[in-house]
């Protein structure tokens, strides 16, 4: 009985520090700077809004280009597939905290046409 309980009290010591691990050092940690705000923004856009309306909502872009700009494409293979079969002319980037960016591609009628999120 006290080895099964020693067990499980180790089971969930390795539980809570994994969890606790990712929470304070994973893309989303908020002593990294990520605001949850920012990603209720980022979730509130969608395919059609205008610019105008994304850059009420994430601010001014850091950066421009015309391919999707997240900062790695591996990992993320799919939304680089899939952006280039968008209709998108031009996209923009964005970060939250240091390491998770948002990406917002529209097309020639300034709407949003693509929309992607990631870590580097």
């Amino acid at each position: 009985m006290k080895t099964k309980l020693l067990i499980l009290l180790l089971a969930c010591a390795l539980a809570a520090f994994g969890t606790y691990r990712y929470i304070l050092s994973g893309p989303r940690s908020p002593l990294l700077g990520f605001d949850s705000n920012m990603q209720q923004a980022y979730d509130a856009i969608k395919i059609g809004d205008t610019f105008t309306e994304v850059r009420s909502r994430l601010g001014e872009p850091i950066k421009t280009g015309d391919h999707l700009l997240l900062p790695q494409q591996k990992g993320f293979e799919h939304e680089f597939r899939k952006s280039k079969d968008s209709n998108s002319k031009i996209y923009y980037l964005w970060i939250n905290g240091s390491n998770w960016y948002y990406s917002i591609g529209l097309e020639g009628s300034d709407r949003v046409s693509y929309k992607a999120q990631g870590n580097s």
